[in-house]
């Protein structure tokens, strides 16, 4: 459970494909 790499995959798209 490691939602650290899921908070900076998801701010990584949110930069990338906004």
């Amino acid at each position: 459970n490691n939602n650290f790499i899921d908070l900076v995959y998801r701010e990584l798209l949110n930069a990338h494909y906004s």
